[in-house]
Formats: structure tokens, C-alpha cells, sequence
């Protein structure tokens, strides 16, 4: 058992974070926290369950352009408990969610053991606190694009194309599930551009073929299978900026508030990185992937309205940027403090964590601007 835990301590540090995030959130908000869209997503199961994708809420309707939890619980499983089955398939992707942020950062070439902060710092984000849990599919979004991302950096890093179109799959099923859910696709589309530039128009033409062509077939199926008439995201995108016009939703100080309480903390490892990069020259080995994430994620700005567990999609930049800011300040404490060095940094890597569950105990229920006024 002890050489168990020693080969595996990180996957057991990650296991203990996620059962211990799990049972604060089930302990605040219950097991059936229906606060967003639980009803809708609910009956699509049932709708795909009884085969009329087309009867009943209109809001249920506008959705099937993301019917993956329709499909797994309706038509693969039949389940007669839909959210039970929400809830089930969130606690799933959550364990996905750790294992392909693990994977991320590995393969961006950060040690094991900055790897584990990194993933930490995932699971136990304010909006996976307050959201992920939630009967929602935020979490099947964040995931699935994580899948997307960690696949598609092994691709770029072993030239495969076959493991680019896997990548490309991920990226479907994040589109089936969520609006945010293929932007990992688009952070890899843009790294296979900047990898590939230099190596003439037919390899370049070939990985971004494997990247984009296999998620294009596959959402033909899907609209070709439920049906040609569907709702698309541009129509879901028309409904919410009429829903939301005027409303006060979309400002730049919003989106600055909704940013920094998304990301806490974890911006000071952003701007210490980035500090470093311009005073020092230190810059990160991988910063293409970095600029591809951000590029690939502005497509948020767009939405009419900000909110964290939209935002959030974000931590595919921000969170190994911030792990970065992490490592160099860790490589100067330790020089400084040999001997105290490590337990700082331990410190430090706790912190964001810590500052993240207090505000979710706040604001648990509710918005924390609301709270705030």
C-alpha cells in the first residue's frame, strides 16, 4: 500500500481534493442543485427518452443544438431519473475534467508535481464550485474541451494526424454539450497553424484537415440524425441577445468584475509571469499555445451576457500561464529560503484554493454582485 501511494500520490492528492470539493458543494447546495436550466436539460432526457425531440418547451427545443445529454441519458440509457442522470454524468466529467487538466500540464512540459497544483487549482475553481455540480452541462463544456486541448498537444508534439482527429471528435461531443465546448478545438487549430506554418501549404493543409474535418462530419450527423430543422447556436445566440438587450449584461466593468472573481487569485500568477517574461526574458517555452488559447476563447466577448461559469472556459490559458508565474517564483523562493522554501511555495499554492471556497460559501447561492449591492 505505501509503494502504492508513493507511485501514485499525485493522482491520490487529486482524488482527496475533488471527494473533499465534492461533499462541500453537495453539503451547501444538496445533491439537486436545480438553479440552471436543471428543468430544461431534464426534459430533453425525457423528450430523447420518448423520441419527440420536438414536443413540449420551446426552451427545451432551442437547446438540441447541444443534445449530448439528451442522447446519453434518453436514447443510450433511458433513464426514468433525469436528474439523477445530470447529476451522474457531471460527477463523471469532473473526474474527466482532473484527469485531462493533469494531462494538459504535463504536456506543456511542467514536473509532476507543478502538474498536481495546476489541476487543483482546476477542481476547485469558484465556478466548478459553484457551478460544475450543478444540474447543468457546464461541466461536460469544460472537460470535453480539456480532453480536446491535452489530445491535441500530444498530436502537435508526435506529428500525428490520426491523434489531431481524435482531438477533432473531442472537440464534437464539447460542442454537443456546451457553447464554450469546442474552444479547445480552436486553441489546437491555431497552434497546428504556428507549428506547421513553415512546412509548406500541403502539411499544413493536411493537419488542419484532420483537425476540422472530422468535427464538421460528425455535427452533420447529428443535425442529419435529430434533424435538418434543429436550432442552430446562431439562433441560441440571436434568443439571448434579444433576452438580454439593454438588461445591463455586457459592459466592460462587468466583464472585469465576472473575470476577476472567475479567476481569483490565480490572475497575480498571470501577471507575475508575464512580469517575468517582459522584465526577464524568461519567457515559457509553450507561450504559442498560450496565445492560441486566449485567441481561440475571445469568442466569449461576443456572448450578451458575463458570467463565471461562461468565462471560465478561459483556464485553458490562464491557469497554466498563472502555474507558470508559480514556477518562477517558486525557483526564486527556494534559492532565497533553502530551507523554508518549500513549505512556501505550499503556502502559496494553497491559497487561491482557500480564497476560491470562501467565495463560493458566499455567493454559493446566488450572485455575488446581487450579494454585493
Amino acid at each position: 500500500m505505501t509503494s502504492f501511494l508513493k507511485a501514485h500520490w499525485h493522482w491520490c492528492a487529486i482524488a482527496l481534493t475533488m471527494l473533499a470539493s465534492m461533499a462541500l458543494v453537495f453539503s451547501v447546495n444538496g445533491f439537486f442543485d436545480t438553479r440552471i436550466d436543471a428543468r430544461i436539460y431534464a426534459a430533453q432526457i425525457s423528450s430523447f427518452e420518448s423520441g419527440d425531440v420536438f414536443s413540449g418547451d420551446p426552451h427545451v427545443i432551442m437547446r438540441l443544438f447541444k443534445p449530448l445529454y439528451g442522447i446519453i441519458g434518453g436514447w443510450i440509457f433511458q433513464s426514468t431519473h433525469p436528474y439523477g442522470m445530470i447529476l451522474g454524468l457531471n460527477i463523471f466529467f469532473y473526474a474527466i475534467l482532473a484527469f485531462f487538466a493533469y494531462r494538459i500540464f504535463k504536456a506543456l512540459d511542467f514536473s509532476e508535481r507543478e502538474s498536481v497544483v495546476g489541476t487543483l487549482w482546476i477542481v476547485t475553481a469558484y465556478p466548478v464550485l459553484k457551478y460544475g455540480l450543478a444540474l447543468g452541462t457546464d461541466m461536460s463544456g469544460w472537460a470535453l474541451a480539456a480532453v480536446t486541448v491535452a489530445i491535441g498537444l500530444v498530436a502537435i508534439k508526435k506529428d500525428s494526424n490520426f491523434l489531431l482527429a481524435l482531438a477533432s471528435v473531442a472537440g464534437f461531443l464539447g460542442a454537443a454539450t456546451k457553447e464554450t465546448g469546442p474552444l479547445g478545438l480552436g486553441a489546437i487549430g491555431l497552434l497546428v497553424v504556428w507549428t506547421y506554418r513553415k512546412q509548406g501549404i500541403k502539411i499544413l493543409a493536411t493537419r488542419l484537415a484532420s483537425v476540422c474535418l472530422p468535427f464538421i462530419i460528425l455535427y452533420g450527423v447529428l443535425f442529419a440524425t435529430i434533424s435538418g430543422s434543429a436550432p442552430t447556436l446562431f439562433d441560441w445566440f440571436n434568443a439571448n441577445t434579444t433576452e438580454y438587450s439593454g438588461k445591463g449584461t455586457y459592459s466592460v466593468i462587468k466583464l472585469v468584475a465576472v473575470a476577476g472573481s472567475t479567476f481569483g487569485l490565480y490572475w497575480l500568477g498571470v501577471v507575475y509571469a508575464i512580469r517575468m517574461m517582459i522584465r526577464e526574458r524568461r519567457m515559457f517555452d509553450h507561450i504559442g499555445y498560450i496565445v492560441g488559447a486566449l485567441i481561440a476563447t475571445l469568442p466569449i466577448l461576443m456572448w450578451p451576457l458575463f458570467i463565471s461559469r461562461i468565462v471560465f472556459i478561459q483556464f485553458l490559458w490562464v491557469m497554466p500561464l498563472a502555474l507558470y508565474g508559480y514556477r518562477v517564483m517558486s525557483g526564486r523562493i527556494q534559492s532565497r529560503y533553502p530551507e523554508k522554501g518549500k513549505i512556501i511555495m505550499i503556502f502559496v499554492a494553497l491559497v487561491p484554493i482557500v480564497f476560491s471556497a470562501a467565495l463560493f460559501l458566499v455567493g454559493a447561492r446566488g450572485s455575488l454582485f446581487t450579494l454585493m449591492h
